[in-house]
């Protein structure tokens, strides 16, 4: 009887712990959503997808470039009110992650109007309403932090949607300095720093790292005066290989800014160019490409200083990093656009020879030179170009 009392209470607490033990085996264990559930996921994904990929009824040519803007920015709308949808909708689908990072990677404008120039400006002419866009921030910001402590959220989508919120935090920074609203742009600049610095060494090995740090440094070196260099210094003990390289790359350049620059080629028309020969003017290199919109934005402005300072010793020299294949499309935009100045040509793309010297990750970028040849500028763009040029040409 003893031995039975024990095997009989053995039995009950073993049927007690498994009791006790199965609802925590069964929510640890990842379940197939029933079919109902699945087919609607389904639906809503496709239903997704159809409207991400839709196109706008035509070009800004057909439309008109208000329409075109506005139908753009109903897209995005659309689009985000989806993709929260399907989130909300289906918390288990792991698709969820992929409808939000499309969200994330195409914020609406949130445009209340248009200022008159919008032919020439594009979305750059509409007038924001700042606290819808405020709102769609606060939400992005809450959603992008949910999807990086996913668990089931990929690596790359992590990366991803962590770059993502520095470069909004890059752009909206950016924004206030050239607005005059930032008091202290080196101390702003040095936040964002450190947050690149954290986001580079915690994503160290991702592919796309190499890419990111040309992107975003570009850009804040002609915000901010030196930070490329500041920056370069960080990175050169980075944990991501690529980050390494290239602050490295850059820092073994930077004394091409304390010396006469060496530069002599054969232009896409045949003429010779040769910086030595220059000695005594000042001298604009332009790094540019038709494929490159903000480059062909800032060609009238050059063009009109070329004129104006062409005969009292101001030259320009165009440095294209255009495809091969393009070849012939450079050499109808500079005759229809009236650019007379000399061009490099290699057909290399963003491995075009003399920029890569250069070190030049993004364009566009304009070199300055002073009569003695050393570079004076590298933000040497609109109103501050003739600025510069006057200056240097001592007038």
């Amino acid at each position: 009887m003893p031995l039975l009392r024990a095997i009989t209470r053995s039995y009950i607490r073993f049927i007690l712990f498994a009791g006790l033990l199965a609802p925590a085996l069964a929510a640890g264990t990842p379940t197939a959503p029933p079919p109902q559930e699945k087919a609607a996921a389904d639906r809503d994904f496709a239903s997704f997808e159809e409207l991400r990929l839709s196109k706008p009824p035509g070009k800004p040519s057909d439309m008109g470039w208000e329409s075109y803007v506005r139908w753009g920015d109903g897209h995005s709308r659309s689009v985000s009110a989806a993709a929260i949808h399907f989130y909300q909708a289906h918390p288990q689908d792991p698709r969820r992650w992929d409808v939000l990072m499309a969200m994330l990677n195409s914020p609406p404008l949130f445009a209340k109007g248009f200022r008159p120039d919008v032919v020439t400006r594009g979305a750059g002419a509409a007038i924001i309403d700042e606290q819808a866009k405020d709102q769609w921030n606060t939400e992005a910001d809450r959603l992008r932090s949910e999807l990086i402590a996913a668990p089931d959220s990929k690596p790359e989508q992590r990366e991803m949607a962590d770059f993502g919120g520095l470069s909004s935090r890059s752009r909206a920074l950016g924004a206030r300095i050239r607005s005059g609203l930032e008091h202290n742009p080196h101390e702003a600049w040095l936040g964002l720093l450190a947050g690149l610095d954290e986001h580079f060494s915690r994503f160290a090995g991702s592919p796309r790292l190499g890419y990111e740090v040309q992107l975003i440094l570009g850009a804040w070196d002609r915000i901010v005066p030196g930070s490329m260099q500041e920056a370069c210094l960080r990175f050169a003990a980075s944990k991501d290989d690529a980050v390494r390289r290239f602050a490295e790359e850059h820092l073994k350049n930077s004394d091409l800014f304390t010396r006469p620059v060496t530069l002599s080629f054969t232009a896409l028309d045949g003429r010779k160019v040769d910086l030595e020969q220059l000695r005594g003017k000042v001298v604009l290199i332009d790094f540019w490409a038709t494929w490159c919109g903000p480059c062909k934005a800032e060609i009238p402005n050059v063009l009109a200083v070329y004129k104006k300072y062409h005969n009292r010793g101001f030259e320009v020299i165009g440095i294209s990093l255009d495809k091969a294949d393009s070849k012939q499309a450079l050499i109808n935009y500079t005759k229809a656009h009236d650019m007379p100045w000399p061009q490099y040509f290699d057909g290399k793309y963003r491995q075009n020879e003399i920029s890569t010297r250069f070190g030049i990750s993004v364009i566009p970028a304009m070199f300055l030179l002073g009569k003695d040849g050393t570079i004076v500028s590298t933000n040497a763009r609109g109103p501050k170009l003739e600025e510069e040029v006057s200056r240097e040409l001592g007038l």
